[in-house]
């Protein structure tokens, strides 16, 4: 669930960011979208990692427009950071937006990187494991619970 919300994030961004480019008149619009949307698989850094590419292609070619482009960046991950990642990793992983926050916060202050990426789907996971332990009768099948997180962190 986790990998399918990283891929949807990933492919919202191509698309916003390739048709944002497109209408600001930057050359090769579909292909820097593309690039943004695959540096958007690597956290933290993947989004700006993302927007080097892009700025390259406009300092080169129309250095006019380069305040638009950063600002089409900067605008898409705000928005995609405090909106619309909680709410489709929350949605996959069927928790709350906030504990979703939250768990990025303690991950990273716990890990660094590694809790950031890892600290959504072991919230969802220990969350599978309380309502197993809570209430273990209402699993038919005992190897359900595996099952569940399995799908929860793939």
């Amino acid at each position: 669930a986790y990998v399918r919300a990283q891929i949807s994030l990933a492919a919202g961004v191509w698309v916003v960011i390739s048709i944002g480019l497109y209408l600001l008149g930057v050359e090769y619009a579909i292909l820097l979208g593309a690039v943004a949307g695959i540096f958007e698989l690597v956290p933290i850094i993947g989004a700006w990692l993302g927007a080097i590419p892009a700025v390259v292609v406009v300092l080169s070619t129309s250095p006019e427009k380069l305040v638009w482009v950063i600002i089409l960046y900067a605008g898409v991950q705000t928005l995609q950071g405090a909106i619309i990642v909680p709410r489709i990793q929350s949605f996959a992983m069927r928790v709350h937006p906030l504990v979703i926050l939250i768990a990025i916060v303690i991950g990273s202050e716990l890990g660094g990187l590694w809790g950031v990426i890892l600290g959504p789907p072991i919230l969802a996971s220990g969350k599978e494991i309380v309502v197993y332990l809570s209430n273990p009768e209402s699993f038919a099948n005992p190897n359900e619970i595996v099952e569940i997180i399995d799908s929860k962190t793939d």
